[in-house]
């Protein structure tokens, strides 16, 4: 009789676990379709990239951009474009512009973590190269599509400005992602998925560009305390361990990823990307807009860093477009870079300065591999 009640007890669990498994399964495959109606993620790039480049193209002329000679052709030999960048760790660089940042191209992780050895080094690699008529690549054809059509934009806007990089680059993400949601809906329609996760791209970058403020500033206020012989080298380097902490968490990077290299680049973007985006809620065309690049410059030069600032003279171009304000028209000034001649500039000692893949790549990396890109980044 006993043993009659234990095998039907032990019946009765199995089943209970069984039917457990199946339910918790069921779960999973809900929150899996649930997750891909709230929070799709992105599709691959379509095989005909060519036509949605063009698509991407005509939007971008609809909204006063000149045309480049990015893009024009797909390259066999470059995959990507890797990237090294070195510093000390008792500095905190300004900007990826910051002559405290040694940057290096063509070698391996391996050997920039060597060169990087007592400082904080940070390698990565970035899918196309700005302002150079840089090609398609096949890593740009790998990536996701809100990715993709974010190189796209972000390359062709610095082609319409003769900015410093420390404001154009937080300008022409601001353009970006405006213009790539309005393209998104314009394309795919408002309820597609592939809208869905273009928009969430441009919302979730826009938030890492604030968070990346938060945190850098907090660190300019620790360094400067450093600098004041306030506290010690020690002490500088275990608080700034925990600043990091806190942001790997904040913006859902790898621990050990950030440091004064990579966080520097990506303040690059982010610096003046909230006040951008409150010049841009501002009427289109208004004081403010013009205030925003000369008082930018002015600051810049007078923060004691001219190296980026003083090296362009700095001008307004209608970067705010009102059709990616409010979806009105408007006719918007244009301007250009000009052609690849014309963007080697000069810089203070009469040498020719070409962008390189360092200082001017592919907006900001994306995810871990560039800080980003580009991930900016």
């Amino acid at each position: 009789m006993d043993r009659g009640v234990c095998r039907k007890s032990h019946v009765s669990r199995s089943v209970l676990r069984l039917a457990l498994a199946a339910l918790l399964a069921a779960a999973i495959a809900g929150c899996a379709q649930l997750r891909d109606i709230f929070a799709p993620s992105a599709p691959g790039v379509p095989d005909e990239w060519a036509a949605l480049i063009d698509e991407a193209r005509a939007f971008e002329r609809r909204i006063g951009f000149e045309e480049t000679d990015n893009f024009l052709d797909l390259s066999d030999e470059q995959e990507a474009y890797p990237f090294c960048g070195y510093a000390p760790r008792l500095t905190l660089p300004y900007s990826y512009e910051d002559p405290a940042i040694r940057w290096l191209d063509s070698v391996t992780e391996q050997e920039c973590r060597a060169l990087g050895e007592g400082a904080d080094a940070f390698f990565g690699a970035v899918e196309a190269m700005g302002e150079v008529g840089t090609p398609v690549t096949p890593a740009m054809l790998g990536s996701r599509l809100d990715r993709f059509l974010y190189l796209v934009f972000h390359e062709d806007c610095h082609d319409q400005f003769e900015l410093p990089y420390g404001i154009e680059e937080a300008l022409c993400n601001l353009i970006t992602y405006k213009a790539m949601a309005a393209f998104g809906e314009e394309k795919f329609g408002s309820t597609a998925r592939e809208n869905r996760a273009i928009r969430r791209y441009a919302d979730a970058e826009s938030e890492r560009a604030r968070t990346t403020k938060t945190f850098y500033e907090q660190l300019a206020g620790l360094y400067a305390r450093y600098e004041r012989k306030e506290i010690s080298p020690d002490t500088l380097l275990l608080e700034r361990a925990k600043i990091f902490g806190k942001a790997e968490r904040a913006l859902a990077r790898k621990q050990g990823s950030l440091n004064n290299v990579s966080i520097a680049n990506d303040m690059t973007y982010s610096r003046y990307y909230p006040f951008g985006e409150r010049v841009q809620r501002a009427r289109p065309r208004s004081r403010a807009h013009r205030r925003f690049l000369q008082a930018r410059g002015r600051h810049e030069a007078l923060a004691g860093r001219g190296h980026e600032a003083a090296r362009y003279r700095v001008r307004y171009r209608a970067g705010f477009h009102p059709r990616l304000r409010s979806g009105g028209g408007g006719d918007g000034r244009k301007g250009t870079r000009g052609s690849r001649a014309q963007v080697e500039k000069r810089t203070s000692n009469g040498s020719l300065r070409r962008p390189s893949p360092a200082t001017r790549r592919s907006g900001r990396p994306d995810g871990d591999s560039g800080r980003r890109a580009a991930g900016r980044p």
